[in-house]
C-alpha cells in the first residue's frame, strides 16, 4: 500500500500544470513530517534549489527565512534529524 506522501508525490507529478517539468525529469521537492508544528506549502522551486535537490536553498528561501525570522540551521533542523 502506498504511503500518503507517495500518493501526493504522484499526484503532483501527474498534474497537467507540471507536465513540462515531469517530462524533463524534474521531480517535486518537499519535506513533510507528522511532527511538524508549522507547514509551509508553496511552488515554483527555483533552478538553483532544483539543481541542489534541496528545497528553498536559493534566494527565495533566504527571503522566506528572513520573513519567518529563523536561521538556516533552524529551518533545516528537522530535515537533518
Amino acid at each position: 500500500m502506498q504511503s500518503e506522501f507517495q500518493k501526493i508525490f504522484q499526484e503532483i507529478q501527474a498534474d497537467p500544470d507540471n507536465e513540462s517539468f515531469t517530462k524533463q525529469a524534474i521531480k517535486p521537492l518537499y519535506y513533510a513530517s507528522s511532527s511538524a508544528r508549522i507547514n509551509i506549502i508553496g511552488q515554483a522551486t527555483g533552478r538553483i534549489a532544483q539543481e541542489k535537490m534541496k528545497f528553498r536553498d536559493d534566494p527565495s528561501g533566504d527571503r522566506l527565512r528572513t520573513w519567518l525570522g529563523v536561521s538556516r540551521d533552524v529551518f533545516y533542523y528537522f530535515v537533518k534529524n
